[in-house]
């Protein structure tokens, strides 16, 4: 795969385009929820606004949106907190963690989108919806789900494993991604590891507001 073309370097974190669209006989629970989820990712950045690459600081606020939505962070953050502790983590230490990876990842994207709007809006536009999902297997007793997708853009296609799971409240997030042996998590700890080398949970979320608070001093004062 082309270093070039990586879905996981295309769209800076590129969490905008693992939202997707569907085919096949999957299970309908997760296939619903992420349906739903691409579509309207999908109309909100063909759509956007022209203001959107002038300023990012609506696309910040409506991406961080979504990552509540649809992606579970916590697991990302339990994963990296316990990698820097020698006792378990406590709840609070991941809950700022995960609040850090949000804040971080969504002043990440919308910098991204807002400076490649109109190669997001062409991506979105073609290869029949961008992703399509081929095989769905549980796990765990229903409450988690993988999901064998490939994902196919003007630049070309690329397999993927979607890991899915339910919510407290019922619903589906996702919870990792992986594509040519690079996963979302492990994207996840490896800029943890660059903003915080060291240092507790508690640190790395404190590196982490302190880059997303930097990436959002460049953009406009006022929307």
């Amino acid at each position: 795969m082309s270093a070039r073309y990586s879905p996981f370097r295309w769209i800076g974190p590129l969490i905008v385009l693992l939202w997707l669209g569907v085919s096949g006989t999957v299970h309908a629970a997760p296939r619903a929820e992420a349906e739903r989820a691409w579509r309207q990712v999908q109309s909100a950045l063909a759509r956007a606004p022209a203001a959107w690459a002038e300023n990012p600081r609506p696309v910040f606020r409506w991406t961080r949106q979504q990552l509540d939505r649809h992606w579970d962070l916590e697991f990302a953050a339990r994963r990296i907190a316990a990698e820097r502790a020698e006792r378990p983590p406590d709840e609070a230490s991941v809950n700022r963690l995960a609040s850090a990876l949000r804040e971080w990842l969504a002043a990440s994207i919308a910098s991204v989108v807002s400076h490649h709007l109109d190669m997001v809006r062409t991506q979105l536009a073609g290869a029949e919806g961008g992703l399509s999902i081929h095989q769905a297997h549980m796990v765990d007793g229903g409450r988690s789900a993988m999901l064998a997708a490939v994902m196919q853009l003007d630049a070309g296609r690329w397999p993927l494993s979607l890991h899915m799971r339910r919510d407290e409240a019922g619903g589906w997030r996702f919870y990792d991604a992986e594509t040519g042996g690079f996963g979302f998590v492990q994207f996840l700890r490896a800029t943890v590891s660059h903003q915080a080398p060291g240092g507790s949970a508690d640190d790395a979320a404190q590196a982490l507001f302190r880059d997303a608070r930097r990436i959002r001093s460049q953009w406009p004062a006022e929307d």
